[in-house]
């Protein structure tokens, strides 16, 4: 009887001991910014983790779907084209909103390397998507922020040629005046301007705002 009365009283001790420790270095981890900086750090990267598995399963699922487009009527591959159609239509994730969501995480937190991946390969693999236009426009940017001038100056052009009229157009315009003038090219901004002006006339924002660039370079020159 002692001997069991001293092993719970020497198991009890040990508990409360262990839990004291714990709480001390819980207090201590919460109040160390460093340590605190690498928790954040590490949730950060858990999250995009997360993002990246929810890609793939939906990029699987399409597969799974195209598969089933492409069987043959066999009636001993119904069962099969049926259980291969039937998780895509279920499931109503879509990779191009994922992939954009995604590069735009990136580009808010200045992960402009990430954010112009994503969204090239979002052009690159998704080319109708409702958000190609957004992406080209957030690559260019992106690019230009890393001071990848040329490869932002062929994204404008991709978006001259293939979305001439779209309002995202108009804004990474601005970028091109903003190379040219990094390279003394003042007159051939100026030039830009007034297309911008011209081509986008109906957009008021866009005209105003390239008028007001126009006057400042004039002053300039």
């Amino acid at each position: 009887m002692y001997n069991r009365v001293a092993s719970l009283f020497v198991f009890t001790t040990l508990f409360f001991l262990m839990a004291g420790i714990f709480c001390v270095s819980l207090i201590h981890f919460s109040q160390d910014p460093t340590l605190s900086g690498q928790l954040h750090t590490i949730e950060s990267e858990l999250g995009v983790a997360r993002k990246v598995a929810r890609v793939q399963e939906a990029r699987y699922n399409e597969l799974r779907q195209l598969a089933a487009l492409h069987l043959p009527n066999i009636p001993e591959l119904r069962n099969l084209n049926d259980t291969l159609r039937s998780p895509a239509s279920v499931l109503v994730l879509n990779s191009s909103d994922f992939l954009f969501e995604q590069g735009r995480d990136y580009f808010r937190v200045k992960k402009y390397t990430e954010a112009a991946a994503v969204f090239q390969s979002l052009i690159n693999e998704f080319p109708t998507s409702v958000h190609t236009i957004p992406a080209y426009f957030f690559l260019g940017e992106s690019q230009y922020l890393l001071k990848q001038y040329e490869s932002c100056l062929q994204t404008v052009e991709g978006m001259v040629e293939l979305f001439p009229s779209n309002e995202l157009t108009g804004h990474i315009l601005f970028r091109l005046v903003d190379v040219m003038m990094l390279r003394g090219k003042d007159r051939q901004a100026t030039q830009i301007l007034k297309v911008i002006q011209k081509e986008f006339a109906a957009d008021s924002e866009l005209k105003i705002r390239a008028a007001q660039r126009e006057r400042e370079l004039g002053e300039i020159l």
